[in-house]
């Protein structure tokens, strides 16, 4: 028995096929065709999925579910109602459009929300009974587990962490909101953030960057020892702790685990971002055990993971 796993984000719809053990067996990734609006990114998940049927028919495996990931608010239902990346009201209801083009069970849900249980049951957080996922992308998004639960909230809309406002007087944000944390924190923002250092004559990069810039390329770039990298890479975890402290304080985890293209330079961020963290708890560090700081175990593919697992965890065994 096997499972499909979609991530649909705001540049690429990624897609996994994975056995019922959770090996990964077969993958497939097309762009994301997000300012074309609904039909398009329907089109893509389509494509994406027959493409992996395809290959578990060539391993002889079948397929029992879908699962897939995506970006905004996801009801419970399994209706995408908003997604600011992809340009605003969606109004794409998967739950019912996948199932009866593929006549296979399929579930729905926020993207990092998939990606947190990915990481709680098999990876970076397991052995925890309460986990915040934290994944740093376009946007930045969460996935919330308390108590040994996935939080969905009353509308299924939990986890929107990226859009708690750290300064009202900020940029406008994609929600229509000004100073969200991800207009400062999320992989988006630590490439604008290097663009911005060139831009102010901190940062001499016309060698070894293409322009624009990306938070990937930032991290690449530090890891090479590149000073003026270094220092926007310091100044963009203090921006990541912030938000970090705030979420703390709401939800006690015993585990943070931070996901996205950044992380796969975790050792570049973590030290940093654990150290701010401690020093903007205050008083308090000394008050509490603080939550482990953890990079995801499954990288950039947590959010499709997730995804598969939470479609096989609905199959009737």
């Amino acid at each position: 028995m096997a499972a499909i796993g979609l991530d649909m984000g705001g540049t690429k719809t990624a897609g996994l096929l994975l056995t019922a053990n959770g090996e990964v067996v077969g993958s497939h990734t097309l762009p994301t065709p997000s300012r074309e609006g609904p039909a398009a990114v329907l089109a893509t998940l389509v494509l994406v999925t027959e493409h992996l049927l395809t290959q578990a028919k060539q391993l002889c495996m079948d397929v029992a579910a879908i699962g897939v990931g995506v970006p905004g608010l996801v009801s419970t239902s399994g209706q995408l109602c908003f997604a600011g990346h992809l340009g605003g009201e969606v109004g794409l209801d998967l739950a019912a459009l996948l199932p009866a083009r593929f006549m296979l069970p399929t579930v729905v849900d926020n993207d990092n929300t998939c990606a947190g249980y990915a990481e709680w049951t098999a990876g970076a957080g397991r052995g925890f009974d309460d986990v915040l996922y934290v994944g740093l992308g376009t946007g930045i998004g969460g996935g919330i587990i308390s108590g040994g639960l996935v939080q969905r909230g009353a509308n299924g809309f939990a986890g929107e962490v990226g859009h708690i406002v750290i300064d009202r007087n900020g940029e406008l944000c994609t929600c229509g909101r000004r100073g969200c944390w991800e207009l400062s924190a999320s992989g988006t923002a630590l490439g604008r953030q290097g663009e911005q250092a060139i831009v102010d004559g901190r940062w001499n990069a016309a060698a070894g960057l293409v322009r624009p810039v990306s938070g990937t390329d930032v991290m690449d770039q530090a890891a090479l020892g590149v000073d003026p990298a270094v220092a926007v890479v310091e100044t963009f975890a203090g921006h990541l702790a912030v938000g970090l402290v705030d979420l703390a304080l709401v939800l006690d985890p015993g585990c943070i685990v931070l996901g996205g293209g950044v992380m796969t330079r975790a050792e570049l961020l973590l030290p940093s971002v654990r150290q701010q963290f401690r020093l903007l708890l205050g008083d308090m560090a000394s008050m509490r055990a603080l939550p482990e700081l953890r990079a995801a175990h499954f990288g950039p593919r947590s959010g499709a993971v997730g995804a598969a697992l939470l479609a096989l965890a609905r199959v009737p065994r």
